[in-house]
């Protein structure tokens, strides 16, 4: 009888993959997620192999950010207005020329190019600046309201996969195949995902595109969108300022984390273990998701997300003074990690529920514009931190800004929560 109970509550759960189109995306980001957590730790290795200092890896990574940051205005308002799988199928063939192009180019010269790197990794992330907020967009037209958190917690859990498993293929297939074939199988990754999202696209059906208002402006169609927007649902805002600060303190992280386990131990072993634990409790958050434990909404989600990286925080700043010992710094990092994981899906869930589709796509497309910005803030300032031998300092300070962010968050969705209420009593009296 439990068994049965058990097993129907899984079919449940896997609802949203019966839904032919969004089979068809899962289908494909699980083909390009193979590659999705290999070629970053691939390109870092090579880089510094090839060229023999970090330098050239900073480089590399300038670029990347550089075609995400210019392409970001105009990937919301893109996503927007046109067919969102013409769009994703866009970006991964973009992708495949980049990736492609930079394997054709090392093997014809038979020698290392820093500036064919760069070249690269900027038109491959133009081209990502695109994926997401289409994907995000689609999402509600091809999955119905009540199996749309599972679905995002599907090509989540895909992603933390890659993640997990990626840096040691990364550096078991750099010592075997060798980079310019680990950019061959990720270009063909990508093209599976075409296939997989051509297949999606017959299965959706026709599009309704979105009315056009001004060609000639998009970055200032994408700022009044997102002004608007914020105006009239202030919480998205103060949500946005959230997501940066956690994003700062991932950042942080990623700077402090091994500077002080490292210099600490004098090996990365401690580091090591901490990364991957995080990875795995990602995965965990995602899989939660999926097997649908903890029907909450974004307040109390924003909560726990402030709640768990302030302990990441804490436990950051003690471990710098040698207060906690490394059982509780891991403790810290693994609880971030699940949450950032789960309120990450919740946070998706809740734009697609609030926002309509000509407004979904802009509105995420900046916020992952700003959300994504700090990291390499976060980064920058544990490095000066771990120099100045302050990174206490940071960790607390980005702390107490995380629970003031969650305040205000809690604070103005009651109030937009009373003012739709009041408006609805309007039209029922006025009827």
């Amino acid at each position: 009888m439990a068994a049965n109970a058990f097993d129907s509550r899984i079919r449940g759960n896997l609802r949203p993959l019966r839904v032919r189109s969004f089979r068809g995306i899962f289908l494909g980001a699980a083909c390009s997620g193979v590659t999705d957590g290999i070629v970053p730790v691939a390109f870092a290795v090579y880089s510094v192999q090839a060229f023999g200092s970090a330098t050239s890896l900073t480089v590399i990574l300038i670029a990347l950010w550089a075609g995400r940051f210019a392409c970001t205005p105009v990937a919301g308002v893109t996503a927007a207005r046109r067919d969102q799988f013409a769009v994703m199928m866009w970006s991964d063939l973009v992708r495949i020329a980049a990736q492609g192009g930079l394997a054709v180019v090392l093997v014809a010269t038979g020698r290392d190019s820093l500036a064919a790197m760069a070249v690269s990794a900027g038109i491959y992330g133009a081209a990502t600046a695109f994926y997401a907020p289409a994907l995000t967009t689609v999402l509600p037209r091809v999955v119905p309201g009540r199996d749309l958190r599972t679905a995002n917690g599907l090509v989540a859990m895909v992603a933390d996969i890659s993640v997990l498993v990626g840096p040691a293929l990364a550096v078991a297939l750099s010592t075997t195949v060798g980079f310019v074939w680990i950019l061959v199988f990720d270009s063909l990754t990508f093209g599976s995902n075409v296939l997989a999202l051509a297949y999606a696209r017959r299965a959706a059906g026709p599009v309704v595109r979105a009315t056009v208002r001004d060609r000639r402006s998009t970055f200032r169609e994408s700022r009044d969108s997102w002004c608007a927007t914020v105006a009239r649902s202030p919480w998205l805002g103060w949500s946005v300022g959230l997501w940066f600060a956690v994003s700062f303190a991932i950042g942080l992280v990623a700077v402090a984390g091994p500077a002080l386990t490292v210099t600490g131990t004098g090996g990365g072993g401690r580091w090591a273990v901490l990364a991957a634990g995080m990875a795995l409790a990602a995965l965990a958050g995602s899989l939660s998701v999926v097997a649908g434990v903890g029907r909450f909404g974004w307040p109390f989600a924003a909560t726990a997300l402030a709640a768990a990286v302030v302990l990441e925080m804490v436990t950051i700043a003690g471990y710098s003074l040698s207060a906690p010992g490394p059982v509780l710094l891991f403790i810290g990092c693994a609880t971030a990690g699940f949450a950032v994981s789960v309120a990450g899906i919740v946070w998706q869930t809740s734009l697609q529920a609030e926002l309509p589709a000509d407004e979904l796509g802009v509105f995420s497309s900046a916020e992952g514009f700003l959300t994504a910005a700090g990291v390499p803030c976060g980064m920058v300032a544990g490095g000066a931190a771990v120099a100045a031998a302050g990174i206490e300092y940071v960790a607390v300070g980005a702390a107490a800004t995380m629970l003031a962010l969650a305040v205000a968050v809690r604070m103005s969705m009651r109030t937009s929560g009373s003012a739709r209420r009041a408006a609805r009593r309007g039209r029922v009296r006025a009827s």
